[in-house]
């Protein structure tokens, strides 16, 4: 155990099964490069050192969103960072612009509509953009094919010396057969946009629409598009179970925590607040020093959800507190489970794994959701040479 104080809970990140994906991510995907989606903390894997893990396996191009990212990967991140291309992937408040620009991050920012285009006009050098269009997500962007007009009068006004991408987002790509073809209609509507405007725009203009779902599941974003955005898949997560990761793709994520206390109780004994949960037997019980502001979902309560003690399934009894919760260990067998036994909420324990999906699944959310409200310290294996 690491850091200035004791831990109570933290997350364990292999940084050589993450370079070991981005390495296999790197081949799987051409001949499109890979942009590297690290926003929400490299969803909740820590952004400076998993940066640098994956610049260091060949990825010239980040992703992310606020300017709290893109100061950690340009001040923090040394010579491959400062050198790789940072694309902001959502509309940027305008000071947040302002600052980028004024501390000289050379970030290529997301332009989707006139106002855009006119305010990154308004600067006297010519600033990177990346001309965003909404092909269905209904959240930024230029509408096509029903605003064709104003792109290509925003790309014209902009001309080659500023536009470095012509991006999109796609909101079915990790759905059903039907949501499937609803991706592909959005991808011939990109095209159309790409068409209309194709002649204003310089040769070293990079086109990308594809998310970690887009880019597993479709040849086509990978071979007609310049690049790829992949989140989720670098840390060997999928987006949906209709998406098949590529062999050798890992987890790279645990969260654990310890035993607090426990306590063998009687028939009756009432657990938590409002005694939702009545021991029906004499139980052994365990108190975790973790709760829903710690990220563990309030959802989890009433045997909903489940962690590992010993690679044995425990429920959790009543409901979630606020820095605790309390699970049964009654199933555990051998030696009576003690205070300081550790406890796997996420990852591998004596042979047995709890998914990230899994967890998410019994807290009725996403792996994702769950993940990025994890408030932990963060502790890194070491990259091996």
């Amino acid at each position: 155990m690491t850091g200035a104080y004791a831990p109570f809970h933290e997350i364990v990140v292999d940084l050589e099964i993450l370079a070991e994906n981005t390495r296999r991510l790197i081949q799987a995907m051409r001949p499109a490069r890979l942009c590297a989606v690290l926003k929400n903390n490299a969803y909740g894997h820590g952004l400076l050192e998993c940066a640098r893990v994956i610049a260091a396996q060949g990825v010239e191009d980040f992703a992310v969103v606020n300017n709290r990212e893109i100061a950690i990967l340009r001040d923090e991140g040394g010579r491959l960072l400062e050198q790789a291309r940072i694309w902001r992937i959502r509309p940027p408040l305008p000071w947040e612009l302002e600052e980028a620009l004024e501390r000289d991050w050379h970030v290529i920012e997301p332009v989707g509509s006139l106002e855009d285009a006119e305010r990154a006009l308004s600067f006297a050098a010519p600033m990177p953009v990346s001309v965003t269009l909404d092909c269905s997500m209904g959240r930024e962007g230029f509408g096509v094919p029903s605003h064709l007009d104003d792109l290509v009068q925003a790309v014209r006004r902009l001309g080659p010396d500023r536009v470095r991408g012509l991006m999109s987002h796609l909101a079915n790509a990790d759905g059903d057969k039907a949501a499937l073809e609803t991706t592909h209609a959005e991808l011939d509507d990109f095209d159309e946009a790409f068409r209309a405007v194709r002649h204003w725009l310089p040769d070293e203009c990079m086109t990308h629409v594809g998310n970690s779902a887009a880019s597993l599941r479709l040849n086509r974003v990978r071979e007609d598009y310049d690049m790829v955005r992949c989140g989720a898949i670098l840390f060997g997560e999928a987006t949906s179970n209709l998406v098949a990761l590529p062999e050798g793709i890992r987890p790279c994520l645990r969260w654990h925590s310890w035993i607090a206390q426990v306590r063998d109780v009687p028939p009756g004994a009432r657990v938590g607040y409002g005694s939702r949960y009545v021991a029906k037997s004499e139980e052994r019980l365990a108190t975790l020093p973790v709760g829903y502001a710690d990220g563990l979902k309030k959802t989890l309560a009433d045997g909903a959800g489940e962690v590992l003690v010993r690679g044995i399934r425990c429920p959790v009894r009543g409901g979630i507190s606020s820095s605790s919760a309390v699970i049964s260990v009654a199933q555990v067998p051998g030696p009576p489970v003690q205070a300081g036994e550790e406890v796997v909420l996420i990852g591998e324990q004596a042979g047995q794994v709890q998914t990230p999906d899994e967890l998410a699944r019994m807290a009725g959310t996403g792996h994702l959701d769950l993940q990025t409200g994890i408030v932990a310290p963060i502790r890194y294996s070491a990259v091996t040479p």
